[in-house]
């Protein structure tokens, strides 16, 4: 003879683990993620990295010492992955320095940010071009 109570507890037991079950499914595709499907504002993001790398002094350091290495890996940690760029680096007579990562593509956003001169170096152009790769 089957024992009635067993049996329901069973039937409890899988209806708990179902509502679990799908409650933990909900629950992890509400978690946000940014998807490259949903572009950034190029504009914004290219203006505040540059700003950041100015306020941070970043741009100072590679300006007056010539590490353009230390800018760039800073940039890439700043710029998402799917983000291409073109940095061009203008004194008042010409180009010192240009960095870049990935192919042009697509619409191409342009950034001018215009450093004023200290007593190292005279005012700086910056030109960056960004774009998703």
């Amino acid at each position: 003879m089957v024992d009635r109570h067993g049996f329901i507890y069973v039937y409890e037991a899988i209806i708990a683990s179902v509502v679990l079950l799908i409650f933990s499914a909900a629950l992890f595709q509400l978690v946000p993620f940014q998807s490259t499907s949903h572009p950034i504002n190029l504009k914004n993001e290219g203006y505040d990295v540059v700003r950041c790398l100015d306020y941070e002094g970043t741009l100072d350091i590679a300006i007056y010492s010539g590490k353009w290495d230390f800018l760039k890996i800073r940039m890439e940690q700043l710029l998402p992955e799917y983000v291409g760029y073109k940095l061009t680096i203008y004194n008042e007579s010409d180009v010192i320095a240009s960095l870049s990562r990935g192919n042009k593509s697509g619409d191409v956003v342009v950034i001018n940010y215009l450093k004023a001169s200290n007593s190292n170096y005279s005012s700086i152009l910056l030109c960056m071009e960004v774009w998703h790769e």
